[in-house]
Formats: C-alpha cells, sequence, structure tokens
C-alpha cells in the first residue's frame, strides 16, 4: 500500500477549521462570561479537536493517486487483423519481417 504524506493544502486547510472552531468557541465562552483562562482552554481544545478531525477527515476521504503509468495492453491478434482505413474498408497489414543483418556500428 501507498503512504500518502499529507500535502500542504491539507495540512493548511487544518489550521483554517481548526482556526475557525476556535474563533466559535472563544465567542461562546466570552458571550457566556466565563473567566478567561475557561474561555482559552475551550479556544484551544476546539483548535486542537478541528485540526485532528480535519486530518481523520483527509485520510478517510482523500485517495492516493499513484504515480504510475499503467501499461496499455497489446493488441490481440485479432485486433491487427481487422485494421480498418478512416473509410471503413479493411487494410491488409504486413507483419514486419525479420532481417539476418546486422545494424551498422557507429
Amino acid at each position: 500500500m501507498v503512504e500518502k504524506k499529507p500535502t500542504r493544502q491539507s495540512a493548511s486547510m487544518s489550521t483554517v477549521v481548526g482556526g475557525a472552531l476556535c474563533l466559535v468557541a472563544l465567542a461562546a465562552s466570552i458571550f457566556s462570561e466565563n473567566d478567561g483562562f475557561t474561555c482559552l482552554l475551550r479556544g484551544g481544545a476546539a483548535f486542537v479537536g478541528g485540526y485532528f478531525v480535519t486530518q481523520i477527515w483527509y485520510l478517510l476521504v482523500s485517495h492516493p493517486q499513484n504515480e504510475e503509468v499503467a501499461e496499455e495492453p497489446a493488441p490481440t491478434e485479432e485486433a491487427a487483423e481487422s485494421v480498418t482505413d478512416p473509410s471503413g474498408e479493411p487494410v491488409e497489414t504486413t507483419e514486419p519481417q525479420e532481417t539476418d543483418a546486422e545494424p551498422e556500428a557507429a
């Protein structure tokens, strides 16, 4: 299995989501008139929770992209025999002939 490293985009998106949750938690704590330490604690917990939940989301949802190029299958004998030109007429194909001559050295 190919292990995918987090991209720069996913790391920054985690920070954005964590920051947004942090601001919401801070605002909710301030409006409910909690003391300063509780506001910061809730904001920090919301940031860490949002950061890790976004990383887990990327792990589960993103699909790794294989960088290997898939090889095209070799044409079958039937496909090689049924070659047609653009007008739809069958075209006779000739097999490349093997020669006994050795290639010239440069």
